[in-house]
């Protein structure tokens, strides 16, 4: 009998392993019992009845709506309005607006800076605010 082979042991805890197996499944029993307790008694509860919906709020005239901001849209985009009157800024024609920048070629979407007057002395008290009282940078346009 000398020449059976002898295995070495794993060194495997057997006790430990299905001991935490059975706490596991203790646990797993525990929780599913205490769902279905805490369901069937939930469930026994009456439903309360659906409310109904309230109706949606339609436009009226979706079509005469719809006119009336296309209306309001087109006097904005073709008419003269005063933007910030206190600082004599005016909203122009979209018309007259692109012809001003088509007139300024290839500088028509640079900054608008407003050109420096050459009346002035250098170094007065202009000089700190250059733009204080010039003339706008836009070309003269007539409509």
């Amino acid at each position: 009998m000398a020449d059976e082979p002898r295995y070495e042991d794993p060194g495997v805890a057997y006790k430990k392993i299905w001991g935490s197996v059975a706490i596991f499944l203790l646990f797993a029993a525990l929780g599913a019992g205490g769902l279905l307790i805490l369901f069937e008694t939930d469930m026994a509860a009456p439903f309360l009845p659906p409310r109904p919906l309230p109706t949606p709020q339609l436009e009226a005239s979706p079509d005469a709506d719809r006119e009336a901001v296309r209306l309001e849209e087109t006097e904005r985009l073709h008419g003269y309005a005063w933007v910030d009157r206190k600082n004599g800024i005016v909203s122009i024609p979209i018309d007259q607006a692109e012809r001003m920048i088509v007139a300024r070629g290839a500088r028509g979407f640079d900054p608008l800076v407003p050109p420096a007057d050459p009346s002035r002395a250098e170094g007065g008290p202009e000089a700190a605010n250059p733009g204080a009282g010039a003339r706008s940078a836009w070309p003269e346009s007539k409509p």
